[in-house]
Parts: C-alpha cells; structure tokens; sequence
C-alpha cells in the first residue's frame, strides 16, 4: 500500500468518514482511548506520522502551453515542498495535512482536525494557473483593466494595411490567469442518528481573458478583464433511522464581477470607441431535501430527492451606444429584473424479486421557468446604427427521463442486462418546441474461466422532434436558411456498439481490450450535419517481467469523420439550396510505456520510467459545388512525446535523497495560425496567436524526510 493511499485510509477511520446517503453508525459514548493499551496495532497510538519533502527544480526554457496548470512556465529555477503527515493527540483526536507544490502556482494545502466519531473541521487552499498564450501581441495599453487604448499618433484606416502605426506599436504580452479557492467545511455528530455538515468555499480569478469587439464591416481581438469572486455555501442536516435516512440542505452560490464593462479604441475607421458589458453580478439559491428507504421485501429500495431553486441577476444596465452620433434613448428600465426558478427530482426504485434478477425504475424532472422581465428594446448594431427593436425572449426548458433495467445471472458465468430510456425535451424560443428520444440497450458479461473475461453492449436511440420553424417571438432566425437543421434540435438515430476482453492467465500480469463504435445520422438534415461516424480501440497489459520489475504498456486510437452539407448565399434572407459539402477525418493515437523497479540495491533504490507518445492528425475536405473534385484545407499535426525517470535512493528509514527528470516536446502544424500575423486579415486586427511549440526539460533533485517510530521490545 502506497503512502497517499494509507494516509487516506488512517484519516477516514480516525475522523469517522460516513457518506451523506447511508445511516450513521457512530456510538453516542465515545471509549476512554486513554486506556488503550495495543501491541499490535500498526500505528502508534500518539504521535506524528507521514512523510515531508523539498525539491529544487529547473526548467529548460519558458513555455506557456508546458506550464498551463502545473505553473513551470519560466525558465529557471524553482524551490518547492510537499508533506504528508497526521498527528493524533489522546482521546481520539487528529490532525492531518496534505500539502502539495508549495513552491509554485499550482499549489494546494488540506488541513482537518477531530475528534473520532464526534467532529470535524476542515480547512483548505488551492491555486491553478491558466497560461493560455504566450505568442500574442497588440497594441492596446491598459491591458487587464477596463479601458483599452490605442498608442498616441495611431494611424486609422479601412484595412490592416493601412494602420500605419501597427508594426511599431506592437508589444508581447501573455493571455491566462491564476485561480484561489479557499475552503471552510464543518461536520458534528450530534447523536447516533444525527449530524450536521457545513462546507463554504470562496474562489477568485484574476488575470486576462480573451474576447473580441467589432464595428460595421472590422473586428478586433481584446483583453477582457478578469477580477471574478464566487463564494459558496453548503449546510446539511442528515438523520438515519432504522432502514431509512433523510438529507435536507441548502446551497448557495454568489458571483461578483468588478468590471462591469470593458471600453476599447477603434484601429480601423468609424466611431472612435466601443463598448459592451462583463459578465454580471448573479446570485443562486436552492433548497434540498433527499432520502432513501429500505424495504424488507426483495431487498426493495426507494431514492428520492427534490431540489428547488431561484437564480437572480440585477446589474444595472449600459446605454445602448457610446456612439455620439447617435441620439440617445431611454432604456426601458435602469437595472435588469433577471430571474429564473429551477426544479430537480429524482425517484429510482431498485429491487431483488429473486436471487439472480435485480430490477430497477428511475425517473428524472428538470425545470428552468425564466421569469425574467420581457421588454422592448431600441437595438444598436455594432455601436454604428440602429436597428430594429426587438424584445428579449426568456429562456426556458423542462427535461423528463424516464429509465427501466433488469439484471439478470444466468450462471456464474454469464450475466445480462438491458434497458430502455426515454428522453423528453421541451423548449421556449427554440427552433423546435419538443424532442422524444428512445434508448434501447442490452449487455452480457461471460466469464467462461476465471482467467478470463468478456463483454459486449450494443445500443440503439432514435430522437424525434417537433415541427422546425423560425425562432418564434423574436424575429431572429430569418436571416438562415429554412433547410438548415441544428444537430441537437432535429431527428437523429444512433447505433453503437462496445466489446471488451480481459485475459489474466498469471498472477504476473494481464492484458485487455476494448473496441467502441458508433454511428449518427441524420436523414433530415438537408442543410447541417448529416452524418458522424466514430470508433475507438484500446489496449493495455501489465506484467511483473522480473521479480519487483512491472511493466505496464497501452495503446488507444480514436477516429472521429462527419460530414456537412452547406447552402451559402450574399442573399437575405438566404434561401439557396445545399451547393457545397465539408467533410472532416480526425484521427488520435496515444500509446506509452511505464515501468517500476522498488527494492533493488537491497531495497535502497526505486525507480520509475515512464514514456508517452500522443499524435493527432485532422483533414478537412471541401467540395463546392457540389460533385465537384474536393478541395482540402492543409492536414493539421499535433504530436507530444513525454519522457520521465525518477530515481529514490533510501540512505535510512527516515531519509532518502529523489532525483528526476522530465522532457516534453510538442510541435504542431496549424494552417490557421502559422504564420498569420496581426494584419493578416484585412479587416481583422488578431494577436497573431501561433501554435505553441515547445521542448521543455525539467530537472529534479530533493530530499524526503520519513517519520518512523522504533519498535517497541
């Protein structure tokens, strides 16, 4: 047993996990630990155990794409810790910690003190760097801020080429953002029947976010600000019967934005400024209550659980335009009345009627009822012209599923099962009001001998849905083409098959298999998506070569290939017929190796190895018009190869020296972005965002200071 994995079992035993679902089993007095007298226990009765760590570490060169989430996005040095460790007092009392990566921006620290069967506190942080481009340029000061401004003496024009002052004002500048979360939980057992649960968390985002402003006929890549606050609160009471339990809680979210808007300068001629809103302040309360019972007949179980909730947002509103030119009119209030009620149920049934048949009922409800306020508006279109009014539609839905299954064992070596499911879908301001899909599946499982096993699932959907009309109540939807059909809103039927093999002849190791297919196809889809093919086959064998040695290998390939029919037209509205055809092939192979190697050099040395290979291909074809000879767009490439060796030298007990390496390489081939600079587009101001290649080594070297108690005589 590994280290984390003991740790997690000693402090889910001494603190008295229970799961919020199942009856409590605690005892309302709590034995006298002082009198405990084990010999054989095999944990010290007081005392600290675990393990502590710090390590210097050295990157090779910077890299955003390599750093995103683990923070290692500069070349240098860094100094980091970790440590595993809990402290138990007399009386059933502990504190634990877990702490990793303390010298770099993805760190995390968990801390929880208690008292075996009676309370529990928990307190935790935990950061994550996003550091999504490190290749982009502009020429906007103010980066990060509300304001975006172009440089003094900035040359205007119709197209890229014609600002003058582009080359000259460009600067690098990164996109990402860094993430805290904090956390606060509380558990009391009060009796043997009930306790209390109480978790709150508060989570920041800062950094720069990627968004886009456009004006009649030009477009510009912008840096959003992101200065977001989200705190969250969960409270439960949960109390256990005799053969039932009961939940009832309440969860809280509160979301604050403190840029409400974001303001940038026009490159291109036309108004000078634009402006559009942030993300909005909003708030989202629901009420919960849960349970199960348990009957004595056919081992009969009943879930149940209702959840009631409203969201709210009450921003106050912008003006329509900051376009001088264009007269100002009233809105139609000053703050927005958002608000929406959502309701959540769930019932599943599950019972035993006889030894070898288990059955099982589950039926699910979802609602959003948008209660927000409709009102009409005097639309301005790209901070440039009015347009015509139009008044916001509310947005709701409800969504009922209904599942039945039976399991059935034929032997002990064959087991089946199938199932059917049925999906209902109703929406407001859609292109369809109703979609009814039905799922048919079966499965069986068939072990012939112990050393081997097998199965297979196939299933079958069929989706139908109502009469396709333009969006009703709004007007929009009349600039698309009537044939057009949106994937998830038109029939569709899906076949798809999985198999799988596992084959363990040894107690030194085994191999398995597995292969999925599916088809889509909708047939009547005249314009979109008419078709998607997908499979996927997998391996992976583990074996123990030589004593200690084991090896694991695995292999997966995933082909994805669709296909479109399209109806382009300079017409409006557009009522052309289907005149060209996409068709895209994207194929992805992952395959490595891993090895381990503990307790050589007796036992004073562990090594690990591990080596992967990932690789992605994609084609895209077009035919237009159609019939014509296809006209592809250049394969994009992506591949990464990661190797890492870790090596722990034990020069005692209590202290051992780690030493590692790790190297990553990616290198891509994108037609989309090599070598398209900002004024590449002639009415489009980018980043000139390009693929993020990197080669990247990191290197290791630490130390592990073990706590290990002597053995008593």
């Amino acid at each position: 047993m590994n280290g984390n994995r003991t740790l997690k079992v000693i402090v889910a035993a001494l603190l008295g996990a229970g799961t919020a679902a199942g009856p409590v089993a605690l005892a309302q007095e709590l034995p006298d630990f002082e009198q405990w007298q084990c010999r054989f226990c095999p944990f010290p009765e007081k005392g600290i155990d675990g393990n502590v760590g710090a390590s210097v570490l050295n990157v090779s060169e910077d890299s955003a794409r390599f750093g995103d989430y683990t923070g290692l996005d500069e070349e240098g040095t860094y100094v980091n810790a970790d440590a595993d460790l809990i402290y138990r007092a007399g009386g059933g009392y502990a504190v634990t910690m877990e702490a990793r990566n303390l010298g770099l921006d993805s760190r995390s620290i968990e801390m929880s003190a208690g008292r075996q069967g009676s309370w529990v506190v928990d307190l935790s942080w935990d950061e994550l760097p996003r550091r999504l481009d490190d290749s982009v340029r502009t020429a906007y000061t103010g980066l990060g801020s509300d304001t975006l401004t172009l440089p003094t003496g900035w040359v205007r024009g119709n197209f890229t080429t014609d600002l003058a002052a582009l080359d000259a004002s460009l600067r690098d500048f990164q996109l990402g953002w860094d993430r805290q979360t904090a956390g606060l939980g509380f558990e009391f057992v009060q009796s043997e029947r009930l306790r209390y649960e109480a978790d709150w968390s508060r989570q920041t985002k800062k950094g720069r976010g990627l968004t886009w402003g456009n004006f009649l006929g030009t477009a510009t890549d912008l840096v959003k600000p992101l200065d977001y606050q989200t705190d969250q609160v969960d409270a439960a009471l949960v109390y256990a019967g005799t053969g039932w339990n009961v939940r009832v809680g309440y969860y809280g979210s509160f979301f604050s934005n403190k840029d409400i808007s974001l303001t940038w300068d026009n490159p291109f001629n036309g108004p000078d400024r634009g402006l559009m809103a942030m993300a909005p302040d909003n708030r989202y309360h629901q009420g919960q209550i849960s349970g199960r019972y348990t009957f004595q007949t056919w081992d009969t179980s009943l879930n149940a659980s209702y959840a009631r909730g409203r969201m709210e947002q009450t921003d106050a509103l912008l003006q329509y335009t900051i376009n001088p030119l264009i007269p100002l009119q009233p809105l139609p209030r000053d703050e927005f009345d958002g608000r929406a009620d959502t309701t959540q149920a769930n019932l599943r049934l599950t019972s035993r009627p006889l030894d070898r048949l288990r059955v099982s009922a589950e039926y699910r409800f979802g609602e959003r009822d948008n209660k927000s306020g409709q009102y009409e508006w005097a639309a301005v279109q790209s901070d440039s012209f009015r347009t015509v009014p139009f008044v916001n539609p509310a947005y709701s839905f409800e969504d009922r599923d209904l599942s039945l299954m039976a399991d059935y064992r034929f032997s002990s070596m064959l087991q089946g099962a199938t199932g059917w499911q049925q999906k209902v879908r109703e929406r407001d301001y859609q292109n369809v009001d109703r979609t009814d899909e039905d799922i048919y599946w079966a499965r069986l499982r068939f072990r012939p001998i112990s050393e081997l096993s097998l199965s297979a699932r196939v299933e079958t959907a069929s989706r139908d849905a109502s009469e396709y009309q333009a969006i009703p109540g709004t007007g929009a939807g009349a600039e698309q083409n009537p044939l057009l059909r949106k994937y998830y809103l038109t029939d569709r039927d899906r076949d798809s098959a999985q198999v799988q093999a596992e084959f363990n002849p040894t107690p030194r190791g085994g191999v398995m298999v597995r292969y999925e297919r599916a088809k889509d196809r909708y047939d009547e889809s005249i314009v979109g998506l008419v078709a998607s093919d997908y499979d996927q086959i997998s391996a992976e064998a583990n074996l123990q070569v030589w004593k200690a040695l084991v090896m694991t290998a695995y292999f997966s390939r995933d082909n994805y290939d669709s296909e479109t029919v399209g109806a382009g037209s300079f017409v409006v509205p557009n009522t052309a017929p289907p005149n060209w055809e996409g068709r895209s092939r994207d194929r992805h192979d992952v395959h490595g190796v891993a090895l381990t190697w503990p307790g050589l050099m007796d036992g004073k040395l562990d090594l690990r190895a591990d080596w992967l290979r990932a690789e992605t291909t994609g084609d895209i074809d077009i035919e237009s018009p159609l019939g014509s000879a296809a006209n592809p767009f250049p394969t994009l490439l992506s591949k990464l190869t990661g190797t890492e060796l870790v090596a722990d030298w034990h020069l005692n007990p209590r202290w051992s020296i780690n030493l590692g390496w790790r190297s990553e390489k990616y290198s891509a081939d994108d037609w989309s972005k090599d070598r398209v600079g900002p004024a590449s587009i002639g009415n489009v101001l980018t980043f000139g965002a390009q693929t993020l290649d990197y080669d990247v080594d990191v290197f290791l070297l630490g130390f592990r200071y073990n706590f290990v108690r002597e053995k008593e005589e």
